[in-house]
């Protein structure tokens, strides 16, 4: 083949090849996130126990939650901690009187997400519920008046179910904070806070004191 012709050759060849589609590059994969400076950050709220703090501290977790490369087991980590600081935040609510925000929704629908152990999820569930039929104070008053059908009927069910409540919550109250805080809030008022046995093995976990 003479000179000219290969010539010709090689460059219809660098023709055609320019005209072609360059290649995407291969994508990279994303390796694991260190997540824990912000679960940390979020628990540490927790502990401070403001409304505020709360508030921040689910933001937390739940942007963890989202972020591309967390470990799935800080993702479980930071679901909990969600679950655990919507129900409190609910609680706080209802404690203040304030106009319900869905917090406990929230909680229940993350918790519904999670895939804990039977018993675990079963806890959890418990306590929501039992949050979800706690009074709400007006203006400095532990329970008041209903205002309809619906909170008739939560109040005759709250009434009905506070023995096994009782025992329940004051069983598990050192669990994490969420069941401390409930437990709390479950006898705040009543006549059950004057016995201090009651209260003893409470204190002595440090989920609840910090929301006190």
């Amino acid at each position: 083949m003479s000179r000219v012709r290969l010539a010709f050759v090689l460059g219809l060849a660098l023709a055609v090849g320019g005209c072609a589609a360059a290649r995407p590059p291969a994508a990279q994969a994303i390796g694991p996130v260190d997540v824990s400076p912000q679960l940390a950050e979020a628990d540490a709220l927790v502990e401070a126990g403001c409304f505020d703090c709360l508030r921040d501290a689910l933001a937390k977790y739940q942007a963890v939650q989202t972020l591309a490369g967390a470990p799935a087991a800080a993702v479980d980590q930071a679901m909990a901690g969600a679950v655990r600081t919507a129900g409190l935040l609910a609680i706080r609510q209802r404690e203040l009187g304030m106009i319900d925000d869905g917090y406990l929704r929230i909680a229940r629908e993350l918790a519904a997400q999670r895939s804990c152990g039977d018993d675990a999820c079963r806890a959890v569930a418990q306590v929501l519920d039992i949050v979800d039929l706690l009074p709400t104070r007006s203006a400095g008053v532990i329970m008041r008046v209903p205002a309809g059908d619906a909170e008739v009927e939560r109040l005759q069910q709250y009434v009905k179910s506070r023995p096994a409540w009782l025992a329940r919550l004051r069983d598990a109250a050192g669990a994490d904070p969420l069941t401390a805080y409930a437990w709390l809030a479950f006898i705040c008022g009543t006549s059950d806070a004057i016995t201090l046995r009651y209260f003893s093995h409470v204190y002595e976990s440090p989920h609840a004191t910090a929301l006190l």
